[in-house]
C-alpha cells in the first residue's frame, strides 16, 4: 500500500528542477554521473569538431581531393595534375555572427574560419615562429600562426588576434558554456 506525502511548493519546485535532463549530470544520492558518453555520442562529438585536417597551409594549393569539400573551391590545371584553390577563409568578430553565417548557409559546419578572440582571454603563449607575417602601407603587421593570428599597430601594440577553429567547435563549446552556467545556477 502507497503512503502519500503532499509536498511543499518549494519541494515541488526542486524535484522538478532536479528532473530536468540537463540537470541529470550526477546522481543526488551518492554523487557518481547518471549519464556517461555512448560510443554514439562521442562519434558524433568527434564528427562535430574534426575540421580540415589540414591546417592552415591548405589555403594555397593543394592536390584535388576529397579534402576540398570544406570550402568553395576552383580547379586549376597545371602540367596535367589538377589542384584545388582554397578561397579565403571567412573573418567573423563574433560566435553569433558566425553561427548565423552557417545558419544561412554561407560557411559549413567543418569549415575553417578566423573568429576574433578578446583580447582578455588571451592564452597565446607559445614560442612559435609565424608562417607568414604581413605589412600594410600604414605600418600595421598580420602575424599568422598556425591556429591564430596577431594584429599588431604601427607602434607594436596587439590590436585584436584571430583564432582558427570551426563552426561545429563553436556550437560544441556554446552547449559546454550553457551546461556549466545552468549547472552552477541551479547549485548555488
Amino acid at each position: 500500500m502507497a503512503v502519500h506525502v503532499h509536498l511543499s511548493l518549494e519541494a515541488q519546485a526542486e524535484a522538478r528542477l532536479l528532473m530536468f535532463s540537463h540537470m541529470n549530470l550526477l546522481s543526488p544520492a551518492i554523487g557518481d554521473p547518471v549519464s556517461v558518453p555512448t560510443q554514439d555520442m562521442l562519434i558524433g562529438l568527434y564528427a562535430l569538431t574534426i575540421g580540415n585536417p589540414q591546417g592552415i597551409c591548405a589555403n594555397r594549393y593543394n592536390l584535388s581531393n576529397s579534402n576540398c569539400r570544406n570550402s568553395k573551391k576552383e580547379t586549376v590545371d597545371n602540367n596535367d595534375c589538377k589542384y584545388c584553390k582554397y578561397t579565403k577563409e571567412s573573418y567573423f568578430s563574433s560566435s553569433y555572427d558566425a553561427l548565423g553565417a552557417y545558419r544561412q548557409k554561407r560557411i559549413n559546419l567543418d569549415g575553417p574560419l578566423w573568429l576574433r578572440w578578446r583580447l582578455d582571454q588571451r592564452v597565446v603563449g607559445s614560442r612559435e615562429v609565424p608562417i607568414e607575417v604581413q605589412y600594410e602601407s600604414f605600418g600595421n603587421s598580420n602575424e599568422i600562426y598556425k591556429h591564430y593570428q596577431i594584429v599588431g599597430s604601427v607602434k607594436r601594440e596587439i590590436r585584436c588576434i584571430y583564432i582558427r577553429t570551426t563552426v561545429g567547435h563553436l556550437s560544441f563549446y556554446r552547449e559546454i558554456e550553457e551546461a556549466i552556467q545552468g549547472f552552477w545556477r541551479a547549485y548555488s
